[in-house]
């Protein structure tokens, strides 16, 4: 069997999970209401054992961070890990978002932006969104602990 299902506290709450119940939050964005969660993240669990996760970060003055990636529970290893880029020259600064959350700044998109890769979500988990760019995680300079 598979399925969505979403760590959310308060977006889409109490609606059947969907590209339609979702979009609302995106096109209509309002600060106040991505507040309440800070972000969250949709999960699709398919027949062959692979979790995808599409992960959203929010931050009021910089956008929604998006990471996909995927994860094979029978074999325990990840199979991709990707972030949104919204500003390429941004990419490797890494920034302390709040609360010790440290994140590419330059993968944070427009809210609109990132609905375009949401929809693709909805519509085939399998595949990352061709419509916005992405990088590997591998390939960000990330800084030492």
């Amino acid at each position: 069997m598979t399925q969505f299902h979403s760590t959310f506290y308060s977006i889409g709450k109490g609606s059947e999970l969907n590209a339609s119940v979702f979009k609302e939050y995106f096109v209509n964005y309002q600060p106040e209401i991505w507040n309440e969660d800070g972000g969250g993240s949709l999960q699709y669990f398919g027949e062959d054992k692979v979790e995808t996760t599409l992960l959203f970060i929010h931050n009021p003055n910089l956008g929604i961070l998006l990471s996909y990636n995927q994860y094979d529970n029978a074999k325990n290893k990840t199979i991709c890990d990707f972030y949104s880029v919204g500003i390429r020259e941004k990419i490797e600064l890494i920034e302390d978002i709040g609360d010790d959350e440290f994140y590419p700044i330059g993968s944070f998109l427009n809210p609109q932006q990132a609905w375009l890769a949401v929809e693709d979500f909805f519509a085939d988990p399998a595949q990352k969104s061709e419509r916005i760019e992405w990088i590997s995680s591998d390939k960000i300079q990330w800084p030492e602990p």
